[in-house]
């Protein structure tokens, strides 16, 4: 197992993400770390309020034979909400540990949009096409 513990300067507003990257049964990779912290940046355009990320990226070492799945877990501390993550498939596509994590990051910032239309009242049901409306002439 390999730990990372990071603060990290993110966005415009300068604010510290403490970002912990755990790696379980696999060897730390400098670039998966890197390719990680993108991602948090990335998430801060959708949540400014984004104080903690923590991703643990594990090896499924029991798949010798077809080459191993990845398991990533995220948990992000927004605003005073706590949004957890879990990717695991058993798709081929995450014998590829940076798709595991694009995928973890994408259902995370999906979860994120929808608690802030949540809390902005905005939904699906009340949104207007107004492009497919008719308007008067």
């Amino acid at each position: 197992m390999s730990v990372l513990l990071a603060s990290e300067r993110m966005g415009d507003a300068n604010v510290d993400v403490a970002t912990t990257i755990v790696f379980r049964g696999m060897d730390r990779s400098e670039a998966l770390e890197a390719n990680i912290r993108q991602q948090v940046a990335r998430l801060r355009k959708f949540a400014a309020d984004l104080r903690t990320c923590k991703v643990v990226v594990a090896a499924d070492t029991l798949r010798h034979q077809q080459g191993g799945a990845y398991r990533i877990g995220v948990h992000a501390a927004v605003g005073r909400r706590e949004i957890d993550v879990g990717v695991a498939h058993d798709d081929a596509r995450h014998g590829d540990p940076y798709v595991a994590v694009s995928d973890a990051f994408d259902s995370l910032r999906r979860l994120i949009e929808a608690d802030a239309e949540r809390r902005r009242g905005d939904s699906k049901r009340n949104r207007r096409n107004f492009s497919k409306s008719k308007l008067p002439a």
